[in-house]
């Protein structure tokens, strides 16, 4: 055998060349066909999820408008011997439904609960924080005021828990009597605002030791929503709304938070008041309103907390 390379002719190595440059061609058009084709499938696979979620999304904002609309239309038959309003809220957050007199009561003892969270995070007050809620205790309410320092440290803490709750409205000031300290249960708290903070609540740090003392309130209220969900977690508070003229009229009002069919929770803050309107009376409407809601708890606004302290 030759030794020699072998040389193709001229014309055969021109005809090798010209194949090797169509397949390479064919392959590059072919990849090329092909990344359209995925990226194709890829777009087409986001814009079906996409406007899928956007659909659940639309539908669900559709549900939550008819179910106030109903709840509004149902509130306006409901006859009570008082004024009476609600706000209600999903458990982590949301636009409250409103319902009723919105006029702004005060706190009273309603107050108690976010006093009881900061004793919770600042590690107790002899127990203050426990009667406070369970027993309504007075003196505990003090005791938890006095407990976080200077009054100015008092209103800065009790503010800033109220806000980290949602509540951006509610101003805490010093005592109507002219003592620095805050007096929190004869600040005013609306009933939007305090149902705002307590469908925070259940998200809040430490919350958990709170909302168990919640669910043990003693017989005096054992009343509102307790009449339809016995262990429901509440607190209540009544009071003058002038404390040195009881005869302008009387609050008696509830927070609570409340199980839906589907598992999910809504916060309910409730008040009634009229002139001479006594504390029984006042127990009697919020059993009544009460009652109405656990009639459309299916339209309820729910929630759940999306990380939990509980």
């Amino acid at each position: 055998m030759s030794g020699k390379k072998r040389v193709l002719p001229t014309a055969l190595r021109h005809r090798t060349t010209s194949r090797r440059r169509r397949r390479d061609i064919v392959i590059a058009v072919t990849l090329t066909l092909v990344a359209v084709l995925v990226v194709g499938l890829v777009l087409i696979d986001r814009r079906h999820h996409g406007t899928g979620s956007a659909t659940a999304d639309t539908a669900e904002a559709e549900r939550q408008q008819h179910n106030a609309a109903v709840l509004s239309d149902s509130f306006l038959k409901l006859k009570t011997d008082v004024p009476v309003g609600v706000a209600i809220v999903p458990v982590g957050g949301g636009t409250p439904i409103l319902l009723g007199d919105q006029s702004v009561p005060l706190a009273w003892s309603i107050s108690k609960v976010p006093l009881s969270l900061i004793t919770q995070r600042n590690g107790g007050a002899d127990g203050a924080e426990e009667i406070g809620i369970t027993e309504s205790d007075e003196s505990a309410a003090w005791t938890m005021t006095l407990a976080m320092g200077s009054a100015e440290n008092a209103i800065s803490t009790i503010t800033s828990t109220l806000r980290e709750g949602g509540d951006e409205h509610t101003v805490v000031e010093p005592s109507p009597e002219g003592a620095p300290w805050p007096f929190f249960g004869e600040t005013p708290w609306s009933t939007a605002d305090s149902a705002i903070w307590t469908a925070h609540l259940p998200c809040m740090r430490d919350s958990a030791p709170v909302i168990d003392r919640m669910t043990r309130v003693n017989g005096d209220q054992d009343w509102g929503l307790r009449s339809i969900q016995p262990n429901a977690p509440v607190k209540g508070g009544w009071g003058p709304d002038n404390p040195d003229d009881e005869s302008e009229g009387y609050t008696v009002r509830q927070i609570g938070l409340v199980a839906l069919p589907d598992g999910s929770r809504a916060s309910v803050s409730m008040s009634s008041h009229q002139t001479y309107e006594t504390y029984s009376s006042g127990i009697s409407t919020m059993n009544q309103v009460a009652h109405w809601i656990g009639e459309h708890l299916a339209q309820l606004p729910g929630g759940r907390c999306t990380s939990t302290d509980e």
